[in-house]
């Protein structure tokens, strides 16, 4: 198929991607030379975008694609948007922001491939990816920074596949899922983010193995709520200031082999009738549990099982029962207080919504 080329040297084509935007057809290229490049609202249709060298080429505009494509090795500043059953779009090695709204915007079932990209300062009330109507992103080796907003929000049955991936210096949530959405991460590092880091919501599901949780900030790392469910394996959450993992109403947390140290608040905690965590073979260092109920009746339930407390081989534990571990030199001595007990809050929703910071900012 041809290349069409824009600036690429003394004799490297147009000046400008509208002068050629007649010649276009599906299955065509366009290779950009070094420089800034304004291509304004483009609507293209199965048409390839490339640097003539990586790193080299700044795109400013907003794309929207259709059919199959690829872009590969530019820096773009703007709005991509794919949309029409069925289309497929592919980014290699680029660089990514968008400081007014979204930086990708997927919709219709299509399917979305982010590979070795940078993604940075998106807009403050949008999240950077935005996936929504049973739309697939896979996001391979990519770095999200200085995200003001959420990093990657999925909705209405959409899915994220989240590979060997870094996530730090956010100010939102790295992943948010609700109604229905799904998310599979793994590999992946995230580090710094002062509003929490995953939240599943209304009946969403999340799988995490293979993690590195670090500097959790001010909220709790993980949420799940509203008959939601999350999987969490051989995963290690470090240093935070609210805890690392809350099961919300008729939600589901199934820990395995997993590590928690340096937190100032309790580790785990479960809030809500149905709600429950479960942990098997994990390593805590800390306070053990920390149990929000919205009433007396409706008591969340925490499991342990096979796992070591403070250094110590714990024996199972139930959070119904009346004694429960609590941080001692030995790690085994019985807390006398009743597993349901929150000190010091009189209001306990006013406490979990402090704790979880659960927001979700979507495209408008």
């Amino acid at each position: 198929m041809p290349i069409h080329k824009i600036r690429c040297g003394l004799f490297g084509g147009a000046k400008t991607l509208q002068q050629i935007l007649p010649q276009l057809r599906v299955g065509d290229s366009v290779m950009f030379g070094a420089g800034e490049h304004v291509v304004g609202n483009l609507k293209l249709n199965g048409v390839s975008l490339l640097a003539q060298k990586a790193g080299t080429a700044t795109l400013r505009g907003n794309i929207t694609y259709t059919l199959e494509a690829m872009l590969e090795g530019l820096h773009i500043d703007g709005r991509i948007n794919i949309e029409g059953v069925g289309a497929k779009l592919l980014l290699k090695n680029c660089r990514l922001e968008h400081a007014a709204d979204n930086v990708l915007v997927t919709r219709d079932y299509v399917d979305v491939v982010l590979q070795d990209c940078e993604i940075f300062c998106s807009g403050a009330n949008h999240p950077a990816l935005f996936a929504d109507s049973g739309s697939k992103i896979h996001l391979r080796g990519c770095r999200f920074h200085d995200i003001p907003a959420n990093g990657v929000e999925a909705l209405n049955n959409s899915q994220c596949w989240i590979e060997d991936c870094s996530f730090a210096h956010s100010s939102g949530l790295a992943v948010y899922l609700q109604n229905g959405a799904k998310a599979f991460i793994s590999r992946s590092s995230f580090n710094n983010a002062e509003t929490g880091m995953l939240t599943a919501s209304e009946g969403s599901l999340l799988e995490v193995s293979d993690c590195q949780f670090a500097r959790l900030g001010s909220h709790v790392g993980v949420y799940a709520t509203t008959r939601s469910r999350v999987i969490l394996r051989n995963s290690s959450f470090t240093q935070g200031r609210n805890g690392a993992l809350m099961a919300g109403e008729s939600s589901q947390m199934e820990v395995t082999d997993c590590t928690f140290a340096q937190f100032d608040a309790n580790i785990v905690g479960a809030d809500g009738k149905g709600s429950r965590i479960t942990l098997r073979g994990c390593r805590l260092d800390g306070d053990f549990t920390r149990i929000v109920p919205a009433s007396t009746d409706e008591q969340g339930v925490v499991l342990m099982e096979n796992s070591m407390l403070n250094g110590v081989a714990a024996p199972n534990y139930d959070s119904r029962q009346k004694a429960q571990p609590a941080k001692t030199a030995s790690g085994m001595a019985e807390h006398a207080a009743a597993p349901n007990a929150v000190s010091g809050t009189s209001d306990v929703r006013s406490e979990l919504e402090k704790l979880t910071g659960l927001h979700g900012v979507k495209e408008e």
